[in-house]
C-alpha cells in the first residue's frame, strides 16, 4: 500500500486479494475443521472447503468504507468488473462471459442474489452453486482425509442437492424433497459443463474434441406464468450484459420469466428470437432501433 502510496497511484488501482482454493492437510493446518471454519474436506475438492475462501476488494475511488458482501463472487468476476469501470467491451462477443459485475454488491446492495448460478469442475467432480443452493456431481475428499459421515459410505450417489444457508456442513441431501429445483438445476450444471467444451473448442482451442456448430443450449427456465403486465417497446434494445438466457416463445413468456426472478434478479429482460436475455444490471439504458424483431420488457 505504501508503495502504491510513494508511486501515486494509490487512489486510482484496485486490489483483488483472495486464495484460489481452500487449505491444504499438513503441517502448516494441523485441524483441517479449525482452517476452514468447519467448511467440509479441503483443497482440490468441490466441497465448500475446497472452494469457498475469503476475499477482499480494495479500491479508494469506489469503496469509502468497509462493506461486508454476503453475495457469493469468484475470480471470474473480475474480468467484468474492471471492463466495466473502464467502460470498455470484449474483442470477442461471440465467447461465453462467466462471471458479473461487482459494482452493483459493492456500492448498492451488499445482499443482492446472484443472478446466474457458480459452475465448477475439478479432478471429475463438478458443482454448481446457486445461491443458498448447491448441486454436486461425484464428490471427492480433495488433499485431505473424507469427513463423516462420508469417510464410511461405501457408495456415493452420482449427485447431491444441498441447501448450504441450512446446512453448512454439506450433510443433507435434499434431492427428493427439492425434486424440481434438482431438475432445474441438473440441467443448468449440464449448460455449464457444455460451455466448457464449448469454450475450449470455439475460444482457447485447447481441446481435441470435435468442434461444436453452435452454442450450448441454455438451461430449463425457471417456472413462471407468461404475463402481459410489463411495459413493452419493440424494436429496441439494452445496453447491459446478459445476467442470464433462457428459451422463450413470447414477449408475454419472456415478461413472465422475468418478474418471476423478482427486481433484483431481473431488471428488464430483451426478448428476440426465441430467447430471453434476463437483465440485472442498474441502469440498464435502452438502445433505439434494434431489429425488429427485438422486443425489450420491463416489468412494473
Amino acid at each position: 500500500m505504501q508503495g502504491l502510496k510513494d508511486a501515486g497511484v494509490y487512489e486510482n488501482t484496485i486490489i483483488f486479494y483472495t486464495a484460489d482454493n481452500g487449505p491444504h492437510q499438513g503441517h502448516e493446518r494441523t485441524n483441517i475443521l479449525w482452517s476452514t471454519n468447519f467448511l467440509r474436506q479441503c483443497k482440490a475438492s468441490v466441497f465448500e472447503g475446497g472452494i469457498r475462501v475469503p476475499g477482499i476488494m480494495h479500491a479508494p475511488q469506489l469503496i469509502q468504507e468497509f462493506r461486508n458482501v454476503t453475495t457469493v463472487t469468484v475470480t471470474s468476476d473480475f474480468l467484468p468488473t474492471i471492463m466495466e469501470i473502464l467502460e470498455v467491451k470484449t474483442d470477442n462477443p461471440s465467447w461465453i462471459m462467466d462471471g458479473m459485475n461487482l459494482l452493483p454488491y459493492i456500492q448498492e446492495n451488499t445482499s443482492l442474489p446472484r443472478p446466474a448460478p457458480l459452475g465448477f469442475s475439478w479432478g471429475g467432480s463438478h458443482a454448481l452453486v446457486d445461491n443458498d443452493w448447491k448441486l454436486m456431481n461425484t464428490p471427492n475428499a480433495g488433499q485431505c482425509d473424507f469427513q463423516e459421515p462420508y469417510a464410511s459410505m461405501k457408495k456415493f450417489d452420482d449427485y447431491y442437492l444441498f441447501n448450504l444457508a441450512s446446512d453448512y456442513h454439506e450433510l443433507h441431501d435434499q434431492k427428493a424433497a427439492e425434486p424440481e429445483r434438482y431438475q432445474t438445476m441438473l440441467g443448468e450444471l449440464n449448460a455449464f459443463l457444455s460451455s466448457l467444451t464449448y469454450s475450449q473448442v470455439n475460444e482457447t482451442k485447447c481441446s481435441g474434441a470435435p468442434r461444436p456448430p453452435h452454442p450450448p443450449h441454455p438451461p430449463p427456465a425457471p417456472a413462471h406464468k407468461p404475463s402481459s403486465a410489463c411495459t413493452f417497446a419493440s424494436g429496441d434494445g439494452l445496453k447491459c450484459s446478459d445476467a442470464f438466457m433462457y428459451p422463450a416463445t413470447s414477449k408475454e413468456d419472456c415478461c413472465g420469466l422475468c418478474i418471476s426472478k423478482g427486481p433484483s434478479g431481473c431488471t428488464a429482460a430483451t426478448f428476440t428470437g426465441s430467447t430471453c436475455h434476463v437483465k440485472s444490471s442498474k441502469p440498464c439504458p435502452v438502445v433505439k432501433g434494434r431489429a425488429p424483431s427485438s422486443v425489450v420488457c420491463t416489468p412494473p
